[in-house]
């Protein structure tokens, strides 16, 4: 019987998240460590992690995650960029997302209606037109749980690749034992 696996840190997506502003509970969360693991891979690793008193001004202000975005651009709750704009019909209560306006200014029409805006690369803050995609609200779903299988494959294959090194090097010990 072997040791039980652990998953592979995902250092490169979490130093991306963290540097955008996001906090190591929620950069946590999203990749199932928590948060002092997900400080301490940082700190390893050589990122600058924030004090309490800088990590306290991204903090939440009205239930709203502030950003690093200068003006009336932030970061919502869910990781998606707002703007504040009263005067566009569709905002709800003066915000709307940044990637609507972009794919409305686009497209030089409004989003139809029963259509959702996918970020094809999985970024929420990356609202390059390139990267906005219009999708029925099923077709979204199907992408994200594609999205879902292809993160999961990239974790296996990195848990092979650490498996084939560390059998390679004798790393590994195998026992036999009952069931």
């Amino acid at each position: 019987m072997t040791a039980p696996l652990t998953k592979p840190f995902p250092l490169i997506e979490a130093t991306n998240l963290y540097q955008q502003g996001y906090g190591s509970s929620s950069i946590g969360k999203q990749f199932g460590f928590n948060s002092a693991y997900v400080w301490k891979q940082l700190r390893k690793a050589g990122i600058k992690t924030r004090n309490h008193s800088e990590a306290t001004k991204s903090t939440y202000v009205k239930g709203i995650r502030k950003y690093k975005y200068k003006g009336d651009r932030y970061m919502d709750s869910y990781g998606y960029v707002k703007i504040r704009n009263s005067e566009n019909p569709r905002s709800h209560r003066g915000v709307i997302s940044e990637h609507l306006l972009v794919w409305e200014r686009v497209h030089n029409k409004p989003l139809p209606k029963g259509m959702v805006i996918h970020h094809i690369n999985g970024i929420k803050t990356d609202n390059r037109p390139r990267n906005l995609l219009a999708l029925t609200t099923k077709e979204h779903h199907s992408a994200l749980v594609l999205m879902e299988t292809k993160k999961r494959l990239r974790e296996a294959e990195a848990e092979i690749e650490l498996l084939t090194k560390a059998l390679a090097n004798n790393q590994l010990v195998f026992t036999i034992g009952e069931n």
